[in-house]
């Protein structure tokens, strides 16, 4: 079981580069794989692929640029602003299911747009975010759609 980290910045200043560099320097040992896609700012990070927009696109192209670069079986979406401070990442990665930690405002059915952890066999089966949201609802949708086919979304204690 392999697991690609993916992290979502739009770096305005040093400021949000620091936090970026705090999120990424939280996460990147258990990745097996680090993307960073900086929607927009100006900023370069060390990571494993870097995907860099001249200008910001949104959330839901930013999420699913992250989502359909990764190599590994299980993505980890993270937004910038996400700290880990402590437990094992590999538990998120559970067989059919989208998983949240369960420390996060979420949707009612448990799955948080700021942090998500999605096997790439549901992407295959459902597809992506739905890029007709830039910006708002499409966790929501997504979500949605996951309940609607069945697939199973739990929050998971680290």
């Amino acid at each position: 079981m392999t697991l690609t980290i993916g992290i979502l910045t739009y770096t305005l200043n040093d400021t949000y580069k620091e936090m970026t560099q705090k999120c990424i320097d939280s996460f990147k040992s258990q990745a097996d794989e680090l993307i960073v896609c900086e929607n927009g700012g100006k900023y370069d990070y060390d990571a494993d692929t870097l995907i860099k927009y001249k200008n910001n696109l949104g959330y839901t192209r930013g999420v699913n640029s992250i989502l359909m670069a990764a190599t590994s079986d299980y993505v980890l979406f993270v937004s910038n602003d996400v700290t880990l401070v402590y437990g094992d990442l590999k538990k998120l990665c559970v067989l059919d299911t989208v998983t949240s930690p369960n420390v996060f405002p979420h949707h009612e059915s448990g799955f948080s747009g700021a942090m998500f952890c999605v096997p790439k066999s549901i992407l295959d089966k459902i597809g992506y975010l739905d890029e007709r949201m830039i910006l708002r609802y499409s966790d929501t949708e997504f979500a949605e759609r996951l309940i609607k086919n069945n697939i199973p979304i739990r929050q998971v204690s680290g």
